[in-house]
């Protein structure tokens, strides 16, 4: 019960919050922009070869320029309360201090992941549309579309995990959010060209094997199959989320 309270609570207060509107807004403008760009079909020349759009195409923007939104956002829902130092309500008013950041997870991952179910679709239905008999493209009950309408909101979900355990780790915005956007979009691919070392560290760098899973097991220098990437990015996601409340019980609030 204290923990459905708690849940009630978060509700009230992600959705009073105008930061979430914007960011939501930001998310879905973003992701479907890139999917517009990506299926501009001009008219081709005759005997070019044209080749099929494929559904991941058409979603990538989610990805890469709508998941470092949701990132900042996630770690916002944790942050922000240590920002204006109201931390000590929250947490009277939860004694088992658990269950406020797991609160956070359920109904900013729930709400983020829905958010990006929602997008998809809407991506994957309009690029069908605009590009009609004009170029070669999948079914919407095609299984690669399926798949897609499936993988992005459950990547999107254990990103929000591991970004909030970065988020009680840290206890400041700018940090957080400067590590994991660092983390997500230079430092591992740094780590991976690294001379002697960089294709052993490669291998086991957790956001290329979100990567992997996201493109079904067939990304560019991995051996690990889809549901092997899958297992290792989730213990990377729970494993720090679960460290982030282990050290809010060690610190005071």
């Amino acid at each position: 019960m204290n923990l459905l309270n708690t849940v009630r609570a978060e509700i009230i207060k992600l959705f009073t919050t105008r930061s979430v509107w914007w960011t939501s807004a930001l998310f879905v403008l973003l992701s479907f922009g890139i999917s517009l760009l990506l299926t501009v079909t001009p008219q081709q020349p005759m005997g070019l070869f044209v080749f099929q759009i494929e559904p991941y195409t058409v979603v990538y923007g989610i990805p890469s320029i709508g998941l470092p939104v949701l990132i900042v956002q996630a770690v916002m829902v944790v942050t922000t309360e240590y920002r204006y130092r109201i931390q000590a309500t929250a947490y009277l008013a939860s004694p088992r201090r658990w269950t406020v950041p797991v609160a956070k997870l359920l109904v900013y991952g729930i709400f983020a992941a829905a958010l990006t179910f929602l997008t998809t679709l809407l991506c994957l239905g309009v690029a069908k549309i605009r590009v009609g008999d004009s170029a070669p493209i999948y079914s919407m009950t095609d299984p690669a579309v399926l798949r897609v309408l499936w993988v992005l909101p459950l990547a999107v979900f254990l990103v929000i995990c591991l970004a909030q355990g970065v988020g009680l780790l840290l206890r400041h915005t700018a940090g957080a959010v400067a590590l994991l956007l660092a983390w997500i979009l230079a430092l591992e691919d740094i780590l991976a060209f690294l001379p002697k070392v960089g294709q052993r560290i490669g291998e086991w760098l957790p956001f290329r094997h979100l990567n992997n899973f996201i493109a079904g097991g067939n990304a560019t220098g991995m051996d690990w199959t889809q549901s092997a990437s899958l297992a290792y990015f989730l213990l990377w996601a729970v494993g720090l989320f679960i460290i982030g409340v282990g050290v809010l019980y060690q610190r005071d609030v």
